[in-house]
């Protein structure tokens, strides 16, 4: 039977369900970062496997390190390519025939575009995590010391001559686009409390320009003027390339239910966005510190437009937040939107598991550890008082551009990833009231977990929504 609706996958209803409690527990922490190498891996493997096009020397040249395959292994390296490629066609084949009816105004194929979607999804989710195929590299690849990302880390000297203005005037960096790009909107697919659709741009980072995606779930019976949040996901997350993305159901779909509207956001060098020879969000590490700005500045810039948009729809009330990676990029938007037109500058902002101090984190967090992050960043020359002249970048700024009991926030006390001290520090001298903030007793990992297994931190962005509607005193009531 042809799917009518895309489905809310078995994963998440798993880890929601009583025997998902296992996962929610410091241990199953633990085993999820001794593992991070190997999911990392994975994804590198994937995008050596697309630069490589089907050829073995290519492809160990592109994976990185020193790898010398015996004949044997060569052989199933080859028989894994060919293997990928076939998928790789029919993949091809499924996003061009997605492509016709989302974007092209073709009526929608018998039985909607859910069922088109679903395997869409699943066939790319092999391509990007090709385990099956040529999980026996990845353990090569541990086992040799290849690092699960291919770094190109600029030197401090070549930095400074080619951002140094940028980090002297940061304010030009985060400025908001001075004509907004026009937005595309995509035909619906009936997702599992509402609507959803795509939406693109061209975005207004002068070192990028290239196209921004963002999935919109709405609820059923949608009107424009809906309370609207703008969210990020974090580091690494290929969104709906693959059947599982978290943000879709720990937050979006439940929304809705709600009669509220998200905007997932796409970040730059992630899915649809992943230049050829990475993998989803690699060259944010492979590039750093220059990457790390980077994304910040293009994201928050984006989500600007965003913001925008949603006021000219008609949004009640709008929202950014994220989640890590896209809790940083939120926290640079609490902020730097002081400088912002006011058509631009959010209601209210939510914060999950992310900090300022970005310096330390790239060189003590437990990721950039597990990753050689701080590594090197160390083999390039770069210490920790150089990296700490890169703050007025890398950083938010000391004052909001909003008022601070409009900001909320879930961390974790036992962070390791992204150590909750500096948040603390940030919150507090932004005058963060400390009843618009959640703590869990749970690493990073399990801040992720809470969000799946809880509504605690779901009811506190409603809870913003609804009173950053009041205070701007926008007709429409809020969820």
């Amino acid at each position: 039977m042809t799917a009518q609706r895309l489905q809310t996958p078995g994963m998440h209803r798993l880890i929601q369900s009583p025997l998902g409690a296992v996962f929610d527990t410091k241990l199953f922490e633990r085993i999820k970062s001794q593992g991070l190498y190997m999911e990392f891996a994975s994804a590198r493997v994937g995008a050596a496997v697309l630069a490589a096009a089907g050829d073995v020397d290519a492809f160990l040249t592109h994976l990185g390190g020193d790898i010398r395959p015996s004949p044997q292994l060569a052989d199933r390296i080859h028989q894994g390519l060919a293997r990928y490629e076939a998928l790789k066609q029919r993949h091809d084949a499924l996003v061009q025939t997605t492509q016709h009816y989302l974007w092209e105004g073709a009526a929608s194929p018998d039985g909607g575009l859910a069922e088109l979607e679903t395997q869409r999804r699943a066939v790319g989710e092999q391509l990007i995590r090709p385990a099956k195929m040529l999980g026996f590299v990845m353990r090569r690849m541990k086992q040799a010391g290849v690092s699960a990302v291919r770094f190109e880390t600029p030197t401090p000297e070549n930095l400074w001559q080619q951002w140094g203005d940028a980090v002297a005037h940061p304010a030009r960096l985060y400025a908001a686009p001075a004509a907004p790009p026009a937005i595309e909107v995509s035909a619906a697919v009936a997702g599992p409390t509402g609507r959803e659709y795509l939406i693109r741009f061209t975005s207004p980072a002068p070192f990028l320009g290239d196209t921004v995606y963002a999935r919109v779930i709405e609820p059923e019976a949608a009107s424009d003027a809906l309370p609207t949040l703008i969210y990020g996901s974090g580091l690494g997350m290929p969104y709906d390339l693959i059947p599982y993305w978290p943000e879709e159901n720990y937050l979006a779909r439940p929304l809705a239910k709600y009669g509220c509207r998200t905007i997932l956001i796409e970040s730059p060098w992630h899915g649809r966005r992943t230049p050829r020879g990475y993998y989803t969000g690699e060259k944010y590490l492979a590039t750093a510190p220059v990457g790390l700005f980077q994304l910040y500045a293009a994201q928050a810039q984006e989500t600007a437009v965003l913001i925008q948009w949603a006021r000219e729809i008609g949004a009640s009330a709008v929202g950014v937040g994220g989640i890590s990676l896209g809790g940083i990029v939120a926290q640079h938007v609490a902020s730097r939107c002081q400088d912002w037109p006011s058509v631009m500058q959010p209601d209210m902002v939510f914060l999950g598991a992310s900090s300022n101090m970005i310096d330390k984190v790239a060189t003590s967090g437990e990721m950039a550890e597990i990753l050689g992050l701080d590594r090197a960043l160390a083999a390039a020359g770069w210490t920790s008082a150089q990296l700490g002249r890169l703050r007025p970048v890398l950083d938010p700024l000391p004052s909001l551009g909003m008022s601070p009991d409009r900001v909320y926030g879930v961390f974790g006390t036992e962070d390791t990833y992204v150590p909750f001290a500096y948040a603390q520090t940030m919150l507090s001298g932004w005058g963060v009231p400390e009843s618009n903030i959640m703590t869990w007793d749970v690493g990073h990992m399990g801040v992720l977990l809470k969000l799946f297994r809880t509504f605690d931190a779901q009811e506190l962005i409603l809870r913003g929504l609804a009173q950053a509607s009041a205070i701007t005193h926008y007709e429409q009531p809020v969820c």
